[in-house]
């Protein structure tokens, strides 16, 4: 019933993937805890997901510190609440050369209140049509995208969607 507990990373790189996870979730009254990486890049790859996730209070926050790339692929990051009185999490992403999405998501979303914030800051943004950066809830509060966003239309493989990204700076 308290809140959990912060996951610290610290690395010159960390991958997840098939399934991998990094939690702080909360199921009963207290709130989910909060993520914090110092990281050189981030991949992240079927069906991986970073999640300060609640039931039934606030959702958590995510702070991500990439000084490279931060690639996901089939992925999420999210700071949902399920809670009709509480608000969805608030997530930073500062300092990569690239993050680059390619069918995965970055959510945080509530079910009745206020979605967070979501503040990217990064040299470029690359998005296949299949990823969503959403903040919602049933009082919009959306957080703010800094940087070049290049939209992928059709989807791309990450590597061809790096090769893109170069071209255009």
């Amino acid at each position: 019933t308290g809140a959990s507990g912060s996951v610290s990373v610290d690395a010159d790189e960390l991958r997840l993937q098939n399934g991998a996870a990094l939690s702080v979730r909360s199921t009963g009254a207290g709130r989910a805890g909060s993520v914090f990486t110092d990281l050189g890049s981030l991949f992240m790859s079927g069906h991986s997901q970073i999640d300060a996730t609640a039931t039934s209070s606030l959702a958590g926050n995510v702070e991500l510190n990439v000084s490279e790339v931060a690639f996901l692929q089939d992925s999420i990051i999210s700071g949902l609440s399920a809670d009709p009185e509480n608000d969805g999490g608030n997530f930073i992403i500062q300092h990569p050369e690239a993050l680059v999405l390619q069918r995965s998501s970055i959510l945080a979303n509530s079910a009745s209140g206020a979605g967070g914030n979501i503040s990217i800051t990064a040299d470029a943004i690359v998005l296949d049509t299949e990823s969503t950066v959403e903040a919602t809830g049933q009082v919009l509060q959306t957080g703010e995208v800094l940087g070049s966003v290049l939209q992928l239309d059709p989807p791309v493989r990450v590597g061809h969607a790096a090769e893109l990204l170069l071209e255009q700076t």
